[in-house]
């Protein structure tokens, strides 16, 4: 599958990418002024959220068969001093709410995304160590 984005300046630091149908506004949020979006590189940790988080609740609901009723995920990164400026270390926190049972299938879930499924982590994995963690409820 071929992914294509369009993207177009507005003005200032602010520009808006069309894709899936739908338009995101992003903007350099270490620049000076009103934010209308978000920075492209928190953008690079929320795919990295919405990935792991598909690949997850797939896993649950398909293979394992574990219900649950409350699931996050929050992903942090550092970045490098010097330019250009990338991830090298990021940090993925699932916060989730599972019998106590079902613990074990969770991780089992969460370890298959970062090994197995998630192509934005495989991505991401070739320049940042990236850890996992998970907070049961």
């Amino acid at each position: 599958m071929d992914y294509t984005t369009v993207t177009k300046w507005n003005n200032g630091f602010h520009f808006t990418s069309h894709f899936d149908g739908r338009d995101t506004e992003f903007d350099a949020t270490a620049m000076p002024g009103p934010h209308k979006g978000v920075s492209p590189k928190t953008m690079v940790l929320s795919a990295l959220a919405g990935c792991t988080w598909m690949d997850v609740v797939a896993l649950l609901n398909q293979k394992f068969k574990v219900p649950f009723n409350e699931f996050s995920v929050e992903v942090s990164g550092v970045l490098t001093e010097t330019h250009p400026k990338i991830f090298n270390a990021i940090h993925v926190k699932y916060t989730i709410r599972v019998d106590r049972e079902d613990r074990e299938k969770v991780a089992q879930s969460v370890s298959l995304s970062a090994t197995k499924y998630c192509g934005v982590q495989a991505m991401l994995g070739k320049s940042a160590n990236i850890t996992n963690e998970i907070i049961y409820l």
